[in-house]
């Protein structure tokens, strides 16, 4: 179930793109529901309401976007359907799930069904919001098999649709790689998916131009 709040305080009313009062569904993984720590402390949650928009958090720990799991659930390619029935923006943040599917069952058969899966979320949910202005986060260039291609693809689909991108894996700030950026801004020292309270907030402004980028952008979904 998703979790909504509002906001509308002296920032809604400063708001030159006109975001106050409009609906942004966040749809993903851990990324998404914050792991072990409240949503209520990631970048996204604290854009948006900044902004004045209305919060929905579709957010579920280990979900991929294209492989059903049997602990964590139908792909996001499939549960999308379940968000609210109304909503003027939806932001994915997915792929990291994804790429340790494809090492563990192998390329030549995960990475045809990441693809699909990818397009068919994205179609699906312009579909469900033919209104509804879509972005995509992608995941932090994490040095392990697959993580490249897989934010190299979302990065392509992406293009082909006009999808703003908001490209962690090209962060200057926040490194999974680096051991004391994790220790300093990761929910703990092996951590290499979820940031704390501290690199939360150095994404926030980050963040809110990203969703001033998809309010203004041209897509062409079909």
């Amino acid at each position: 179930m998703a979790v909504m709040l509002v906001a509308m305080g002296a920032n809604a009313a400063k708001n030159e793109d006109n975001l106050a009062g409009k609906t942004i569904a966040f749809i993903g993984d851990s990324y998404v529901k914050n792991h072990r720590k409240p949503f209520e402390e990631t970048w996204h949650y604290k854009a948006s309401t900044a902004l004045g928009m209305n919060y929905l958090n579709y957010g579920r720990n280990g979900n991929c976007v294209a492989f059903d799991l049997k602990t964590w659930g139908p792909a996001m390619c499939k549960r999308y359907k379940d968000m609210a029935d109304e909503v003027d923006y939806v932001v994915i943040i997915g792929g990291h799930n994804d790429a340790r599917q494809i090492s563990e069952r192998g390329y030549e058969t995960a990475w045809p069904q990441f693809q699909e899966g990818l397009e068919t979320l994205i179609k699906g949910i312009h579909a469900k919001y033919p209104k509804a202005k879509i972005g995509y986060v992608t995941p932090w260039n994490v040095n392990r098999e697959y993580f490249p291609e897989v934010i190299a693809e979302i990065k392509r689909i992406c293009k082909k649709y006009k999808i703003p991108v908001m490209d962690n894996a090209s962060s200057e700030v926040i490194d999974p790689n680096d051991a004391e950026c994790r220790r300093k801004y990761f929910q703990g020292p092996k951590d290499t998916a979820h940031l704390n309270h501290k690199g939360h907030d150095l994404m926030v402004e980050k963040g809110k131009a990203f969703l001033q980028e998809v309010a203004k952008s041209k897509q062409k979904i079909k």
